[in-house]
This record gives structure tokens, C-alpha cells and sequence, in this order.
């Protein structure tokens, strides 16, 4: 439960911080934060180009926000197997599927079903 709250909270703040002290990462980077970030070119000539922020920053934020969550979800698994807590885990068992739901359905995109 604890690792699924505090690294939501983490990471949420974590990905706030570029517009927050843009000058910091401007001069960190060399370049400014709202410059597009070009994709190489696809195989099929497709060029994608999205702000530097959604391509190189919050794309690893979220890869890492998806495995703490699957490592809370399966910790709570083996605790719950262990009869460990069971109602401590079982909220975090709950608290990681509402993650994973509102990742879904706010990332329609990254899951095309």
C-alpha cells in the first residue's frame, strides 16, 4: 500500500517539475523544454513529433509508475497467499487495479483494444 501511494504521489510531482523551473532544465538540456522532439523515422516514412516533455520525460515516468504498480499488486499477492494483512492487502491489491483502470481509460492510446 505504501509503495503504490507514496510513488503515485512521487512521480506525479517528479512530472510537474520541468514547468515549474523551466530555466533549471533549459540550461541542464541546452535547449528549451517546449522544443518538439522528433522521433526517428518510421520504416513507412512517418514522422512523429511531440513536445520534449510527453516524448522524454513523461514517457519514462509512466513506464516506471506502471512497474511500481505491478510490483505492489504482486507483493500484495504474496502477502495475501501468506496470510499476511489481509485486509492491509487487499487494499492494496484493490488501490493497484484502480490504478491500472484509470491508466486505461486515460490513456486510450497506449492501450487500443
Amino acid at each position: 500500500m505504501l509503495l503504490e501511494l507514496s510513488l503515485v504521489l512521487f512521480l506525479g510531482g517528479l512530472a510537474l517539475l520541468p514547468g515549474a523551473i523551466p530555466s533549471v532544465f533549459q540550461q541542464v538540456l541546452g535547449h528549451s523544454i517546449g522544443d518538439s522532439y522528433r522521433y526517428p523515422v518510421e520504416a513507412n516514412g512517418t514522422q512523429i513529433t511531440e513536445s520534449w516533455i510527453l516524448a522524454r520525460w513523461l514517457t519514462p515516468i509512466s513506464h516506471v509508475l506502471l512497474a511500481g504498480t505491478v510490483v505492489g499488486m504482486l507483493w500484495s499477492l504474496f502477502n495475501l497467499r501468506r496470510a499476511q494483512d489481509r485486509a492491509l492487502n487487499v487494499a492494496a491489491l484493490c488501490l493497484g487495479v484502480f490504478w491500472l483502470g484509470i491508466g486505461i481509460l486515460t490513456g486510450p492510446m497506449r492501450f487500443p483494444f
